[in-house]
């Protein structure tokens, strides 16, 4: 007999139970396949994260000047996701500006200035010193370890 076994678990069957709230009302969700540009830019926002990288994936794909455009203004949302997508998005069509990245690296959330962290230190080109002065000011010892890279010794030490 198996001291495990208990009234509220299936151990024959290998069901998975699903919990949810009786009053839940689901989020719609996007026909993003046709969707324009400005939708997808906005399905950025979503507070679905398939949603979400679905949108990230389709304007990774096809970056026009007018999704680099949209992606350069700010999102409606404080929350970080958003923020983070139009960082990378940006950065992999190599359409990021040094104003949008120097804000980035001072901003209040760790998970936005480490993340324009890790971008600055894939970047080839030396960074602007006002960048650098970021770099530094907003340093703590838990960005040190999370995005230390080879690259990254230059960044920090000026070269």
């Amino acid at each position: 007999m198996n001291a495990a076994v208990r009234p509220d678990r299936d151990h024959y069957f290998g069901r998975i139970w699903r919990v949810q709230h009786k009053e839940a009302k689901p989020a719609p969700v996007p026909d993003l396949s046709k969707a324009s540009a400005s939708n997808l830019v906005a399905a950025l926002e979503h507070p679905s994260k398939a949603v979400r990288f679905t949108a990230h994936r389709l304007l990774w794909e096809n970056p026009t000047p007018e999704v680099i455009g949209m992606l350069k203004r700010p999102p409606q949302t404080k929350d970080a996701a958003p923020w983070l997508h139009r960082l990378w998005l940006l950065a992999d069509a190599r359409a990021l500006p040094d104003f949008i990245l120097n804000f980035a690296v001072g901003d209040e959330r760790p998970e936005i200035r480490k993340n324009a962290m890790r971008i600055a230190a894939l970047r080839t080109n030396a960074p602007n010193s006002q960048l650098k002065q970021a770099i530094l000011k907003s340093w703590t010892t838990r960005m040190r370890a999370c995005s230390w890279k080879p690259s990254s010794r230059s960044l920090v030490a000026g070269g």
